[in-house]
């Protein structure tokens, strides 16, 4: 998954945090160009619980409301739910959809990633 993040370098010199939703797990990773700055995963059972783990992240990094940019992935409802919640205190949210694959919302996306490298 890492490797297949670090290659978009559409936001130069801009910390890039990666939140993908693979219910009930959230995958979060974090960027500096290339360089990997953060990886976990979490369990995130709500909208909420993966708010708070991409929040304290931030807070972690110390990037405020406009020095970095989330780029959200994976389950449609739960995005559905969590792009507005970060759209209200961070300025740069957007969807990142990951490879096309038939009934690719069952597979988790570490084992998508893989067969689309």
């Amino acid at each position: 998954m890492a490797q297949w993040f670090s290659a978009d370098r559409s936001a130069p010199g801009r910390i890039r945090v990666y939140a993908d939703l693979d219910s009930p797990l959230l995958h979060l990773m974090a960027f500096n160009g290339t360089r990997l700055l953060h990886a976990s995963s979490h369990q995130a059972d709500t909208p909420e619980d993966a708010a708070y783990f991409i929040f304290a992240l931030w807070q972690q990094l110390d990037l405020g409301t406009d020095r970095g940019e989330l780029n959200v992935s994976g389950n449609a409802d739960m995005r559905r739910e969590v792009m507005p919640l970060m759209r209200r205190h961070l300025n740069y949210v957007s969807l990142s959809l990951l490879p096309g694959m038939e009934n690719a919302e069952k597979v988790p996306t570490p084992v998508l990633l893989a067969f689309n490298s």
